[in-house]
Formats: structure tokens, sequence, C-alpha cells
């Protein structure tokens, strides 16, 4: 199983997006290795959250969204609710990711990282697919950047 960030399915999602090709071209290799894309409802909510603000940067009066509409954002998650497998919440996601804070001291929205990880260790997931990297680093599991998924990814299978 391979975990998808949430800045992987909002790249997939914004078609201005520079990084949109190889979102893509991760995705489509990695299941086509046969491997499990999964998401968490944290996803879904990250999504919803990033689609639904403005675009543009703040200083220009955006917001760093998408700016969709509902019925757009609800179209995304279905997408990915059928390219993905989502996995159900769990009660043992709180105590874990408390645990996490303590030993690794996030602070501000990597707190949210913070979280998929405690997710990933709720379900035994080793491997993120992100283009975060650096917001993972400290965390003992195997990251992969959608750039750097081709070939070489499909014979080794990391």
């Amino acid at each position: 199983m391979i975990l998808v960030d949430t800045c992987v399915l909002t790249r997939l999602a914004d078609l201005n997006s520079f990084d949109r090709p190889a979102a893509r071209r991760a995705v489509l290799a990695i299941r086509e290795a046969g491997e499990n894309l999964v998401i968490v409802p944290q996803n879904i909510c990250e999504f919803w959250a990033v689609a639904s603000r403005k675009t543009g940067s703040p200083t220009k009066g955006g917001e760093n969204g998408l700016g969709m509409t509902i019925p757009n954002i609800v179209q995304w998650i279905e997408w990915f609710k059928r390219l993905c497998t989502l996995l159900p919440e769990s009660t043992d996601v709180p105590a874990i990711w408390e645990s996490l804070g303590k030993r690794h001291i996030p602070k501000g929205t990597a707190v949210y990282d913070t979280r998929l990880v405690a997710f990933m260790q709720v379900y035994k997931i080793n491997h993120l697919l992100t283009f975060n990297t650096r917001h993972f680093k400290q965390y003992p599991i195997t990251l992969i950047n959608p750039k750097s998924v081709g070939t070489v990814w499909l014979l080794t299978g990391s």
C-alpha cells in the first residue's frame, strides 16, 4: 500500500499545475505496477479546504487555493475514491498522532503531516507518495516523489 499525500491530489486536480504531469505519470505507473494507492479521510478534508479557497497569492487577494465550486470539489473527491482505496477513520490515530507529536514536535501545518504518519502506522503503510518529501524526512517511512517515478520504479518497485 502507498498513501497518497494531499499535495499529489491537489496537483492532479489543478489543471494549471506545473507538477500535474508528474503526479499523473506517478499514479498511473504505480497502479500499473499493481500497487494499491490509498487515501484517508484527512486527505478528503485537506483537499476540500485547498480546493475551496480562492486562487492566487495572499499578497494579491488570493488564498493559495484552487477556487473550485463545491460540485466540482465533490466530483474530484469521487474520482479520488475510485482511483484510491479510502481507508476508514481509526480510533487509534489520535493516540499515535499525540505520541509522534511529542517525539517530533511539529508546528503549524506540519501537525497534519504528522497525522498522516499516524494513519500510516495504524494501517502499517510504509510508503508515502508526496512532492513534500522534506516535510516527512524525520519519520521512518519510505518517501516517493512523483517526479522520480518512472520506468525504473516500475522495474524495481521502489
